[in-house]
């Protein structure tokens, strides 16, 4: 009775401890729900649905997915309404697939701000006073923004569109053949240009076209335009007419007159891009004495009367006494001499680095001719040399120095044992014997295990000193070395082979073949010195 009543005692307690521990996992399971419910209310997300029931784990909360702001393209301060139009646009769809109303506003405004560049940033915060702190949504922003982008706008410029001119086209006899109303003057651009429509108006195809002097025409901050060709056409715009060159590009309409062009016909000033002077309000005729054609221009000249057109004697008089004068610029024969003046001295900080005001600017495609023409002059009276030819001279020196010094590699004759590059590793790992010779300092190789090739004499090297896996080539490193060999078994024979259209002499004596014991490398009894290096 004893033993049963020990062992009822013993289930009641084991039963207890049972009943503890579930009581244990209850509380657990209760303050687990109290913490994720404290933290859900932190973090502003719905709370998770309660436990099934005590000993089950409740689900975890879904992990929000973080607004990414970098696929959108940032507004910019100067936009203009129709820019801000299509921005808000986007801004909308982007809004509406990220469902950005259930964030909270603070992240929306985070989000917002990652879309305006530095410049908007300023006038959010600076104009209409929205601090990062400052509680609001993006769509009040946006209004702000709007309004104030519309308030730059000036009323009485709305309406104001580019001027359009129309010309009148002339033909051989000065007289008017038909007119154009679409042209536009552009005082940026360099050439004219004009569309198929403006070669339709005036008669003519696009076989009638004279070859351009430059295939692509570039627009300031657009693609570059394709060039088919150029037309020169003479137009008259009021009682003024000129002749322009009209470059033709599909992708325009209508005809861009360039700057040159607009002066011509008097659209702009001759001293355009200078404003023009004020006149005063009460103009005076003054009278100048006319001056004589022998007035003295410099004292230098005293001497030499100097007519209005000067033959040619005389200018060679004239010139002559210009260059005595000013010796020192014309004169050459003693080379660059040094400048009088002062001591220059240049002082740099330790920190400084080179940089150029102005870069060189290319020249207008309007003043290329005259540009080339005038240096072509220069060219002919030997004041200038081309670029070229000096590159040609320094060239023709360099060569000249690198064939003073090299020399040719000596020839190897039949039975000398030779090193192989191979030619993938670039490595001297084959060893051979020379058997024939060949034109174009071709050798004919045979290895140890006897495969046979051709090699040109800068990838041979003579065979100075062999150890004793040096020379036993196995088969594998011969079929690696072996591009475009014969493929024969390399038996002794005696037959004739032509290499590179020149017969070669194959040696059938077993002497042939590379030999095992060659004779010890030489070695020069002169003393050598180690090498030292000085690092200043």
């Amino acid at each position: 009775m004893a033993t049963a009543q020990d062992a009822i005692d013993a289930v009641a307690a084991v039963g207890n401890r049972i009943d503890l521990m579930e009581a244990g996992h209850t509380n657990i399971t209760t303050q687990l729900a109290t913490i994720t419910q404290q933290l859900a209310n932190l973090i502003g997300a719905p709370p998770p649905p309660p436990g099934p029931g005590p000993g089950i784990p409740a689900p975890q909360p879904s992990t929000r997915r973080r607004l990414d702001p970098s696929t959108m393209e940032k507004l910019h301060g100067d936009a203009s309404t129709s820019l801000l139009r299509s921005w808000r646009n986007r801004w909308d769809d982007y809004a509406a697939l990220n469902q950005m109303t259930s964030y909270p506003a603070a992240e929306q405004m985070a989000a917002l701000r990652m879309c305006l560049d530095p410049s908007m940033q300023q006038v959010v915060k600076i104009v209409f006073g929205i601090l990062p702190t400052t509680v609001t949504t993006p769509d009040a922003v946006l209004d702000l923004i709007g309004n104030y982008v519309r308030g730059k706008r000036n009323a009485k410029h709305r309406d104001r569109r580019t001027p359009v001119i129309a010309v009148e086209i002339l033909d051989g006899n000065g007289l008017s053949a038909r007119s154009f109303a679409n042209v536009t003057p552009d005082p940026g651009a360099e050439v004219s240009v004009g569309g198929l429509d403006f070669l339709s108006a005036i008669g003519l195809s696009e076989s009638d076209l004279s070859s351009s002097s430059f295939d692509l025409v570039m627009a300031d901050k657009s693609a570059p335009l394709l060039s088919i060709g150029q037309r020169d056409v003479r137009i008259r715009y009021g009682e003024q007419a000129a002749t322009i060159t009209v470059v033709i590009c599909p992708e325009i309409h209508g005809v861009l007159l360039s700057w040159l062009d607009c002066i011509a016909l008097r659209i702009l000033h001759s001293d355009y891009p200078l404003p023009l002077p004020r006149l005063p309000a009460s103009v005076q005729t003054v009278t100048t004495p006319a001056s004589s054609s022998n007035d003295v221009t410099s004292v230098f000249l005293e001497n030499l009367n100097i007519p209005s057109s000067p033959s040619a004697e005389q200018k060679a008089e004239i010139k002559a006494a210009v260059a005595n004068h000013f010796s020192d610029v014309f004169d050459q024969s003693t080379g660059l001499r040094c400048m009088s003046g002062p001591e220059m001295v240049i002082q740099l900080q330790e920190d400084a680095i080179p940089y150029y005001v102005n870069g060189a600017r290319p020249i207008p495609f309007a003043d290329r001719p005259e540009v080339k023409q005038l240096l072509d002059d220069y060219v002919e009276q030997g004041l200038i040399v081309p670029a070229r030819d000096r590159q040609a001279v320094a060239n023709a020196d360099a060569k000249m120095r690198y064939d003073l010094r090299s020399r040719g590699l000596e020839p190897l004759p039949i039975g000398t044992n030779v090193r192989v590059q191979d030619p993938k590793s670039k490595l001297w790992s084959h060893v051979g014997v020379v058997v024939a010779i060949g034109r174009y300092r071709a050798y004919r190789v045979k290895f140890a295990s006897g495969s046979v090739l051709w090699r040109n004499r800068r990838f041979l090297r003579r065979l100075v000193n062999t150890g004793g896996s040096e020379g036993d080539d196995d088969g594998a490193q011969d079929q690696a070395c072996d591009n475009g060999g014969d493929g024969r078994d390399g038996a002794p024979h005696t037959t004739e082979e032509s290499g590179d259209d020149e017969t070669a002499v194959h040696v059938d004596d077993k002497s042939a073949s590379p030999r095992v014991n060659p004779p010890a490398q030489r070695r020069s009894g002169r003393r050598r010195t180690p090498k030292v290096i000085v690092s200043m």
